[in-house]
């Protein structure tokens, strides 16, 4: 979703110009169906969800606020363990079609060892709430409606025009696979058991 045609006058409008546009981009949905490609283009993303070599993995910093239970999320809590990132909005379609099978995925692998962490920029914090509760999402989500951590996250590793995204943590806290677009529950179930038997 993008902002065109919009003319403003005066340097405060300009900000809060801005301000609403990145708002509206962050909750834009990708177009990418419930399948294994990415939607939405303009990411220097690796489809579908591939294995980045170990030695061109970027480290990720610290991901780190509130979450939609009240409580502080930090990604640095799974310091040690494979992570999956997932980002999504409560009004984005391919966003609900993927939420079933990563549920399911979260539930398979966690005696394993994989943590789930779910991110969320919508303005509507009451219906990013009962998203949640719909779906039965059980692990912790962040909360960023300011867009702030995910503007954080190197270059490249999501397209931050766009939900949903996922990307892969490995035990040394490197981004390890990403893609933009809705993921299969075959294929992140797949990338997961893969970095688990990493050593």
């Amino acid at each position: 979703m993008r902002l065109r045609g919009i003319r403003v006058r005066g340097k405060r409008r300009v900000a809060r110009v801005i301000v609403a546009a990145g708002a509206l981009v962050l909750a834009g949905c990708g177009t990418g169906g419930a399948g294994d490609g990415a939607g939405g283009g303009g990411g220097a993303v690796r489809e579908p969800l591939a294995l980045v070599p170990r030695a061109e993995r970027k480290a990720l910093p610290d991901l780190a606020g509130k979450g939609l239970d009240g409580k502080r999320v930090a990604l640095s809590r799974f310091a040690g363990q494979v992570v999956l990132v997932n980002g999504w909005q409560s009004t984005c379609g391919p966003c609900r079609a993927e939420m079933p099978g990563l549920v399911r995925v979260q539930k398979r692998y966690a005696d394993r060892g994989l943590r789930v962490l779910g991110y969320n920029a919508e303005a509507n914090e009451g219906a990013a709430r009962a998203f949640v509760a719909r779906y039965g999402v059980t692990y912790p989500v962040l909360y960023d409606p300011s867009g702030h951590e995910l503007l954080r996250i190197p270059k490249g590793v999501v397209n931050p025009q766009f939900v949903p995204f996922t990307f892969l943590v490995d035990k040394k806290g490197r981004v390890a696979a990403s893609m933009a677009g809705a993921v299969s529950e075959r294929r992140a179930g797949a990338v997961v058991g893969e970095l688990l038997a990493e050593e």
